[in-house]
């Protein structure tokens, strides 16, 4: 799809659109992005990166090897994270996070928002969750905040 000079309005922020903007800002002449709700953004190393051979020959040629791959993810982005979902009832700050270590990584996804926006910090209030993180799917950056800076 050839977007070269097209005027582009994106409605929402959620998955897809973390997928689309980056791939086509680019090429557009103007992208309008319109937001009800900002989301959690985690940086995550090797992202939308090549596999390498080695591990490419591993999910080719060895018995289970794709189904233990798949299993160790969806251990750490299903229970793995049941930790920060749990509620602390004793928690004094329950408007921002639901326990310590929920807020940990609040305040990591919060860092990493100020940092990859930090020529443009009039977005961050435009682009910071007002509700407690992983409370929604948490999205992996591909560059989503380097692409609202561009001109």
């Amino acid at each position: 799809l050839d977007l070269s000079g097209q005027h582009v309005s994106i409605i929402g922020t959620g998955a897809s659109a973390m997928q689309i903007v980056p791939a086509i800002a680019h090429q557009v002449q103007t992208l309008t992005i319109y937001q009800r709700t900002p989301q959690w953004v985690r940086p995550i190393s090797g992202y939308g990166e090549r596999i390498g051979d080695g591990a490419r020959w591993l999910l080719e040629n060895l018995p289970y090897y794709v189904e233990w791959f798949r299993f160790t993810m969806f251990w750490r982005y299903g229970d793995g994270l049941l930790p920060f979902l749990r509620k602390d009832p004793d928690w004094p700050h329950p408007e921002r996070a639901l326990n310590r270590v929920n807020d940990r990584h609040r305040q990591e996804m919060t860092d990493f928002m100020h940092y990859e926006l930090r020529d443009r910090p009039d977005l961050a209030a435009h682009c910071r969750p007002d509700y407690p993180a992983y409370g929604k799917r948490i999205l992996l950056d591909n560059g989503w905040y380097r692409t609202l800076t561009q001109p």
